[in-house]
């Protein structure tokens, strides 16, 4: 929310110059920093607790072991035990998918689906398939559950034999997400502009994040449109604290005298030491007249 100045009340008649500059007018300098700085723990082994089942007439195969490597944000490497569970030869296919954890249908909802693998096995063999790791960045962002599934064949025709899901969800997504969601500055009647700059913070990595939310102001050079100088404007900052999982939106207010001209707002995220682990920078500037 724009403060008025200090001078008095601004009326309808006043002219307030506003600019919005919204998530997608922001981008990300080296956000694998984030990951480095932050200690992220290293991948850890899940096995995944099967049903005891009875087995159907036409299963072929059945799953009696799967496991997956995971960190707070991402998946790792997935292995997928399956037994022959007839007397004869028989042919299919395994395979890992990913999909929203209130899915009634995961196959058709899946945000990622492994490659699938075939499987050839004399009857009571068994066989262990490995897929790789998915990779982050096609998935959008939030929880999903881990499956695995076997499909067998018989006269062509592919059919289910069994499935096995993940107890708990994954997170998928950057380990720490931070993005400038907002940005409002209106010239007041005494001449200053006030300026209200919104962040978004989001920690998964883990582990409990405490850091420096700021931002500044700094003049472009009127041909190149490179930052010019010094910053015109530094604000103090303020220490947000975030669990794993928490998610929060913070606004910080200025009030600055600027010339005319072209401004960029830089937000930073920074350690309690200064040192800055994201740095986001509006594409789009403001105007000042």
């Amino acid at each position: 929310m724009i403060r008025r100045s200090r001078v008095g009340w601004v009326v309808a008649a006043t002219a307030i110059l506003a600019l919005v500059i919204g998530v997608a007018a922001a981008r990300w300098i080296d956000p694998s920093r984030a990951a480095i700085d932050l200690e992220i723990e290293t991948m850890q082994w899940v096995e995944v607790a099967l049903p005891d089942s009875d087995r159907t007439v036409n299963q072929t195969f059945a799953i009696t072991a799967f496991t997956y490597q995971r960190t707070p944000y991402s998946l790792g490497e997935m292995r997928v035990r399956v037994v022959n569970v007839t007397t004869t030869h028989q042919e299919g296919w395994v395979w890992t998918l990913l999909a929203p954890p209130d899915a009634i249908e995961a196959w058709r909802e899946a945000v990622y689906t492994a490659p699938e693998q075939r499987i050839i096995l004399a009857a009571g063999a068994s066989k262990e398939l490995v897929f790789a790791a998915p990779a982050v960045a096609p998935i959008p962002s939030g929880d999903y559950r881990l499956s695995a599934w076997v499909h067998g064949t018989r006269a062509g025709e592919r059919f289910h034999s069994d499935g096995a899901g993940a107890q708990t969800t994954q997170y998928m997504g950057a380990p720490f997400s931070f993005t400038l969601a907002n940005v409002v500055h209106a010239e007041q009647i005494d001449g200053s502009i006030a300026l209200d700059v919104t962040m978004m913070a989001e920690n998964h990595s883990g582990t409990p994040l405490e850091a420096l939310l700021t931002f500044t102001v700094i003049a472009l050079n009127t041909l190149t449109s490179d930052e010019s100088g010094l910053p015109s404007y530094v604000h103090p900052g303020t220490t947000i604290r975030l669990r794993d999982g928490d998610r929060t939106a913070t606004t910080l207010q200025g009030e600055m005298r600027l010339t005319p001209g072209r401004y960029r707002v830089i937000a930073w995220l920074r350690r309690q030491d200064g040192e800055s682990l994201i740095r986001i920078v509006a594409e789009n500037v403001i105007s000042v007249q």
